[in-house]
């Protein structure tokens, strides 16, 4: 009598060990399936946040902020892109489209000029901030220069002005990893002035 007992209590604690082992890869599963919805639902909220904050930006642009300084004025929180300290490996987004001048050329090639723009870093949920840096956003303007008529006006900035028409803007969106989020490019087209059509 007391062996059937022991090995029923011995059949009881095998099948109770086989259940808690089920239970616990079934656990692990459903846990890691929970995590993995939650990085899904973040990197989700977090394009959608990048994709309206971009679409902001776009929108500034076409405007008529379309300097360096007005986009500054206007979002206070932002550096100039000079002064931006990058991380490394950060490549402006314009700097394999700059051609140098031609040396045989008297005009020089406007379309060399260093890029313009802003750079600003925002925390989790995308609220401005320099302290808990999660995301940042680089805008560059890239002035596209037509060329000048008369070579002998190339060093006034009016005739420089007077050339410019074109504006390519990146605004591109990373991560604390400067993983790209969002990219998005705005093409600006700036009409010829009476006075710029006349002269």
């Amino acid at each position: 009598m007391k062996s059937i007992n022991t090995r029923k209590s011995r059949v009881f604690f095998i099948e109770f060990l086989i259940v808690l082992f089920f239970f616990l890869i079934i656990s692990t599963v459903c846990l890691r399936l929970f995590v993995r919805a939650h990085q899904i639902t973040e990197k989700a909220d977090a394009l959608s946040r990048a994709q309206n904050l971009a679409a902001s930006v776009a929108e500034v642009l076409t405007s008529g902020y379309d300097t360096q300084e007005l986009l500054l004025s206007y979002f206070p929180g932002a550096v100039p892109l000079s002064e931006a300290n990058l991380s490394p490996g950060v490549v402006p987004l314009s700097e394999a489209n700059l051609s140098p001048a031609s040396a045989d050329s008297n005009i020089p090639d406007l379309n060399s000029r260093t890029p313009s723009g802003i750079y600003m870093t925002y925390d989790r949920s995308f609220r401005e901030s320099s302290d808990q840096i999660f995301y940042t956003m680089t805008v560059e303007l890239q002035p596209s220069f037509t060329e000048i008529a008369d070579p002998e006006n190339v060093g006034n900035d009016s005739a420089a002005k007077a050339a410019y028409h074109d504006m390519t803007s990146s605004v591109r969106i990373c991560d604390r990893n400067q993983e790209i989020l969002y990219e998005l490019t705005v093409n600006l087209h700036r009409p010829m002035t009476r006075e710029e059509v006349l002269s």
